[in-house]
């Protein structure tokens, strides 16, 4: 890891090279910059310009005897003071940075284990980061966490779980950045359990569920590979096999549907028509539908609704929709909050895509489809096994093994859902 470190990044020394050959502007600051900056102001001016000339959100090495040499390194930062520490440090000392130069101190504080000050600057760019027009992004906080996690301060490792998991909602921070938070905040929970409230339980539970279930999830796919080994199953050629079932009456849909939408679609009739797939992962087949379905509806139908009523009086629908979110905004009646079903209702979903009559005519067939596709992928949690029973009542429901099934009518309706 410490290798790719350095790799990625660049030193002073190197960028002569790159200059020289032309594929890095000239910098404004050299060696004897570094070397003659003297007071906390030059220091943190040469710094900046620096980081602008590189563009990196790392320090390189020529720049550990600046930060030595600075006094906020030597200084005393306390968790009481902490908060403040860096921007007052800066508003003393009468200098801006970016966004890009504050992670890149934070990160050096990190890496050389001065934790409280880290914090402090991490703090400081925190509340920069939150501004909307600061364009950083939200990945600093995994860093963050980490720091916090170290230092042993677990409610602030949660309030800032808690940011990332709001971020993740709003699709601002991808799946992958969420999973890394929850996983820094099971071992800050594990290492410093005496700090866990009573209050905190529910959330530690559910938590640790998540946990299971990426785990559970992670065995099974392991499992999957073993299992298709062990039978001679041949993915590339079952799906050929598979898309050659859909030609006669559904071969127009791979014109129409979005590329994911498809791939699920030939999933799903993949794990179907294999008896060594559909008798070993059955669970699969829902859970292939209901990508297939969100797939397309929000590539074509929910883009169309963005569209016509604006993404600003969506409220929190204004992102792409889950199964379930999507049953809600077809059959609005059934939503139990007031507010919700009235904003929904006020959309007039029904009179914007009034030519789909499979989609507004089958939602109960919508609604088998968001629950097994829910208890599918949360396994036996909860107590809601799936069995290969429901399978075959979910199928028959969908009608997965007619060519043109329900879901095959559902799927070319949605993909020709036009303003109307």
């Amino acid at each position: 890891m410490a290798g790719e470190e350095e790799d990625r990044q660049y030193t002073v020394l190197n960028i002569l090279d790159l200059i020289q050959t032309g594929q890095f502007p000239p910098p404004r600051i050299g060696l004897s910059d570094i070397a003659s900056a003297q007071g906390d102001d030059q220091i943190l001016n040469v710094l900046k310009q620096i980081l602008e000339d590189l563009s990196e959100d790392c320090l390189p090495r020529e720049c550990d005897d600046l930060m030595e040499r600075l006094s906020f390194t030597s200084r005393s930062v306390s968790p009481e003071t902490r908060m403040k520490s860096w921007s007052d440090f800066l508003e003393e000392k009468k200098v801006g940075m970016t966004t890009l130069a504050t992670w890149a101190i934070a990160r050096w504080y990190q890496e050389r284990g001065q934790l409280h000050h880290a914090a402090a600057v991490y703090e400081a760019l925190d509340i920069e980061a939150h501004k909307d027009d600061c364009g950083l992004g939200y990945d600093y906080l995994l860093e963050m966490m980490d720091v916090y996690s170290d230092l042993g301060e677990y409610s602030r490792v949660r309030d800032l779980f808690a940011d990332v998991r709001r971020f993740c909602s709003t699709s601002e921070v991808d799946g992958e950045l969420f999973r890394c938070a929850t996983q820094i905040l099971a071992e800050t929970i594990t290492r410093d359990s005496g700090e866990v409230t009573t209050i905190d339980l529910p959330e530690v539970v559910v938590l640790l569920k998540n946990e299971l279930r990426e785990t559970v999830n992670d065995l099974e796919n392991a499992k999957f590979e073993v299992d298709r080994l062990r039978a001679g199953v041949n993915i590339r050629e079952e799906r050929l096999q598979a898309e050659e079932w859909l030609h006669p009456q559904n071969n127009s849909l791979r014109n129409k549907l979005c590329d994911e939408a498809w791939s699920a679609l030939v999933d799903a009739v993949v794990f179907m028509r294999t008896p060594a797939l559909r008798d070993s992962f059955f669970w699969c087949i829902p859970v292939a539908c209901q990508k297939a379905i969100e797939a397309e509806f929000n590539s074509k139908v929910w883009a169309l609704v963005k569209n016509k009523v604006g993404t600003i009086n969506l409220g929190h629908y204004k992102h792409d929709l889950s199964i379930n979110q999507i049953y809600d905004v077809l059959n609005p009646k059934e939503i139990k909050s007031s507010t919700n079903r009235a904003l929904i209702q006020g959309w007039r979903i029904d009179s914007l895509i009034k030519s789909a009559a499979t989609i507004l005519s089958t939602i109960p067939k919508l609604k088998v489809l968001e629950k097994d596709s829910s208890d599918a992928r949360h396994g036996s949690l909860g107590g809601k096994v799936y069995s290969k029973k429901r399978l075959i009542k979910f199928a028959q429901e969908v009608e997965l093994a007619k060519p043109d099934g329900w879901i095959f009518r559902w799927l070319r309706e949605a993909s020709c859902i036009r303003e109307v």
